[in-house]
């Protein structure tokens, strides 16, 4: 019984880890980011704390306005791989933000310049029966894979992600 409890905690604590407790914007992308990828008692702001039965929050990355601390950032994502999305003091409400994200997303025509995307947008605009400009579509960078998230330009609220992947349209998308 011991040991079933315990591989029962481990298997609880290993989900727990593995799923994305954050989905951050930070420059021109949202990426998923574990609970074990932040160190969340640096969050300023008490709506954006997560718990273990909470759903992802979706935050803002800002950027350091101090150049010591975008230094300090800088190299710290070259050397251990931690960029801003995964610093908690940088995290802000994500609708105060929704017009700035909104301006870097990838343009519907060159979404329309390539075949494949240009069938999963007319699907996903078929299924939403509303005109491309209601959306702004910007890379969201999962685990293993990259995709395109459609978010609703007015509320910045997601609406769909669509199984396309913006870096392989070409650098002029972003």
């Amino acid at each position: 019984a011991i040991l079933q409890i315990a591989a029962l905690s481990y298997g609880v604590y290993t989900v727990y880890n593995g799923h994305p407790a954050y989905v951050a914007y930070s420059i021109d992308r949202f990426t998923l980011v574990s609970p074990n990828e932040v160190d969340s008692s640096k969050i300023r702001y008490e709506k954006l704390k997560t718990s273990i039965f909470s759903q992802p929050k979706i935050v803002y990355a800002k950027p350091p306005e101090d150049p010591d601390e975008r230094n300090e950032l800088l190299f710290s994502s070259v050397n251990t791989g931690k960029d801003l999305e995964h610093f908690a003091k940088y995290y802000e409400p994500v609708e105060n933000f929704t017009q700035k994200i909104s301006e870097r997303s990838v343009s519907v025509d060159h979404l329309n310049s390539h075949p494949a995307s240009k069938s999963e947008l007319i699907r996903f605009l078929n299924k939403q029966n509303k005109p491309a400009d209601n959306f702004a579509f910007l890379p969201l960078m999962g685990k293993k894979k990259v995709m395109l998230w459609a978010l609703d330009r007015k509320t910045g609220e997601p609406v769909a992600t669509l199984d396309i992947d913006p870096w392989e349209l070409g650098e002029s998308s972003l």
